[in-house]
């Protein structure tokens, strides 16, 4: 049982420390650094287009201006309750070693969302 403790405690601290969630900052509204932050950490060079023709290589370029509205959308969107990012684009791709192709479990989805929403 301490041993438990222990271990639980380590994953506490470090969900703590690395994802800066919290009771009190949870419901804040997303800033301009968290955005541009974000969009930093993304790594893009094999990605494709999204279903609106966005390559992520854009977003890492862009201005002060462009982030901010994005800042202003993404809190817009948590006050109303409305999420404008709500098409994907869905493909099945066949399980390999299959017997059949008939049944849907044969299929894998692979759905593609906006980079932004």
């Amino acid at each position: 049982m301490e041993i438990e403790k222990y271990y639980r405690n380590i994953k506490d601290d470090f969900l703590r420390d690395n994802l800066l969630v919290s009771e009190e900052n949870v419901n804040e509204h997303i800033s301009y650094e968290e955005i541009k932050s974000a969009i930093c950490r993304q790594e893009t060079t094999d990605k494709s287009v999204d279903p609106d023709g966005l390559h992520p290589c854009i977003l890492k370029n862009l201005g002060p201006y462009a982030l901010k509205t994005l800042s202003n959308l993404f809190n817009w969107s948590f006050d109303t309750g409305i999420w404008v990012w709500n098409k994907s684009n869905v493909c099945f791709i066949r399980k390999q070693g299959k017997a059949t192709y008939i049944k849907p479990g044969s299929y894998r989805p692979l759905s593609m969302t906006s980079y932004i929403g």
